[in-house]
């Protein structure tokens, strides 16, 4: 695959982390005492993981853009290191020429 569609099958969806509001409506409940601990805790684990995946989609499109080696030549005795996206479900064994 070309690195543009290795990104979109394999990159971070970031709205999915939304479903971490889903904590807004929890409480601590603690003898008489009741602390709203969801409105804190269901804002800050869903930014902070949208932050986060946006973070290594970027780092990651970068990486398979400088990284992606497919039809280059590699002269005898050279050691390249690269990657090659390859669009299959199993995983069977490889083979190079």
């Amino acid at each position: 695959l070309a690195p543009d569609e290795a990104f979109k099958k394999l990159r971070q969806i970031a709205p999915g982390h939304l479903l971490y509001m889903l904590l807004t409506p929890m409480q601590f409940y603690s003898g008489n005492t009741t602390l709203p601990i969801g409105l804190v805790l269901g804002p800050v684990i869903t930014l902070g993981n949208i932050a986060t995946a946006l973070t290594a989609n970027d780092k990651f499109k970068i990486e398979l853009e400088t990284m992606y080696i497919y039809g280059r030549v590699v002269k005898p005795g050279e050691e390249v290191y690269g990657v090659i996206c390859i669009a299959t479900s199993g995983y069977g064994p490889l083979s190079m020429e």
